[in-house]
């Protein structure tokens, strides 16, 4: 194992991959970002060497290069797996899709559209709502069109029961809040559908998220009743004088996954990985990589009695 400290210098790369001993490593971990990762690319297709990447979803880290692999869920990936979670549910009735007008969004409400239509499940409305024009939600969902005694909206313009679900592909607190307000003031039952990453922001009403048994993606859950956690959580303590960064949670769940894979196995790095199959993990759920480039496994949690219940 050598590591190298790239200063995050595109420059600092290129002379790191002239080392004589680059070229008989099997795998190169990162870089971790795009302007590094474009002449590692170059140097992984012409020397044949596998190259994967601990932290990004982004699916640019893998195109056009048959020896790159992702740790991560891929923004496709994570957006077919939500269509897959939401057919299971059978709901039989329309989904509204919404997302922000970024890379990370549009490839998850893409990858969710196609794979909805492959089963079957009708998209009444799909929508970038850039984040600066989130008011836009509240007009859609909740247009009052007739009102009770008392002025409480009783319809709206969005018809009652017209649709199931709502998928929204955004990380936007000001997207994803305004359709748990408008779902929640609607008082319909209506699943939405986002990712772990809502939790991070901060005054978070979980409770709201249990009473509307909001779903989130959770690639990377980690439950802190896990035993293996507690012990690495203590042991990191120790040496670091601080509680471990997700960063550091995922680092250790990387380096575990690749040295035990690494290990059972003298073939090729990039074989060893990308069809290592099923596999449970020590603070994840776990990974599958099932002859893919990326991990497959994408749980869906939802919060019953205060806690995150993998649902799927």
């Amino acid at each position: 194992l050598n590591l190298y400290d790239t200063e995050r210098n595109p420059e600092k790369v290129k002379r790191l991959l002239e080392l004589d001993e680059i070229k008989s490593r099997d795998l190169i971990v990162g870089p971790l970002f795009m302007d590094e990762f474009a002449v590692v690319k170059q140097y992984s297709l012409k020397e044949e060497i596998a190259v994967i990447n601990p932290i990004s979803s982004n699916p640019e880290f893998i195109a056009g290069n048959p020896r790159a692999l992702l740790f991560q869920a891929s923004f496709e990936t994570i957006g077919r797996r939500s269509a897959e979670y939401l057919a299971s549910l059978n709901l039989n009735k329309p989904c509204m899709v919404f997302y922000d007008h970024t890379t990370r969004d549009s490839i998850i409400a893409n990858a969710f559209r196609k794979r909805a239509s492959d089963l079957k499940i009708p998209i009444a409305l799909f929508r970038e709502i850039p984040k600066e024009n989130s008011a836009l939600l509240t007009s859609i969902l909740v247009t009052p069109t007739r009102y009770d005694k008392w002025r409480n909206p009783v319809d709206f313009s969005l018809k009652r029961d017209s649709i199931g679900s709502i998928f929204v592909a955004a990380e936007s607190e000001l997207i994803f809040t305004k359709v748990i307000t408008a779902v929640d003031s609607r008082n319909e039952d209506i699943k939405i559908i986002g990712h772990e990453s809502w939790l991070d922001k901060p005054g978070m009403d979980l409770i709201k998220f249990e009473q509307l048994g909001i779903a989130l993606a959770a690639p990377n859950h980690i439950s802190q009743v896990n035993q293996s956690y507690a012990q690495f959580e203590r042991r990191y303590l120790a040496i670091h004088k601080t509680l471990p960064t997700i960063y550091a949670r995922l680092g250790f769940e990387f380096a575990l996954f690749l040295g035990t894979r690494l290990n059972e196995s003298d073939a090729d790095a990039f074989d060893v990985i990308s069809k290592s199959g099923k596999n449970n993990g020590w603070l994840t759920f776990g990974f599958d990589y099932s002859s893919t480039k990326d991990n497959q496994l994408v749980p869906f949690m939802s919060f019953e009695g205060g806690e995150l219940v993998r649902k799927f």
